[in-house]
């Protein structure tokens, strides 16, 4: 299962000039690797207590994870948490959290320009 993850980028006026979105589609184990590389950068910091919690993997083998209603609320899980990440000043500029997002470590432009304009559906 993939899921459509939408950045919405703004910069306005004298700044870098991001405008638009870009969009990623990411697996569970993309945000998994996600979590566990931003809770290392923040390692012994205090703020490591303030991060988000990512939704826990579901292994229960009676769970059906293609029901529509399963998929809907891990969407939903996974949209609260990045959008709780992003909020975080420290966090937001993580190196991590911009490749996730397909957007340079440094410039926080797009690493594909034709990720930009693209439709949307949802903004973190």
């Amino acid at each position: 299962m993939h899921y459509k993850v939408v950045c919405a980028l703004s910069g306005g006026e004298g700044e870098t000039g991001r405008d638009g979105a870009v969009v990623v589609f990411r697996r569970y184990r993309d945000f998994d690797k996600l979590d566990r590389l931003v809770r290392s950068a923040f390692a012994g910091s205090h703020l490591l207590n303030s991060l988000p919690n990512l939704p826990i993997k579901i292994l229960n083998p009676f769970t059906d994870q293609s029901d529509p209603a399963f998929i809907d609320n891990r969407r939903q899980e996974l949209e609260v948490y990045l959008k709780r990440l992003i909020r975080m000043p420290k966090a937001s500029n993580n190196p991590d959290l911009l490749r996730f997002f397909s957007l340079h470590p440094v410039s926080g432009q797009p690493l594909d320009p034709g990720d930009l304009n693209m439709h949307v559906e949802l903004k973190f």
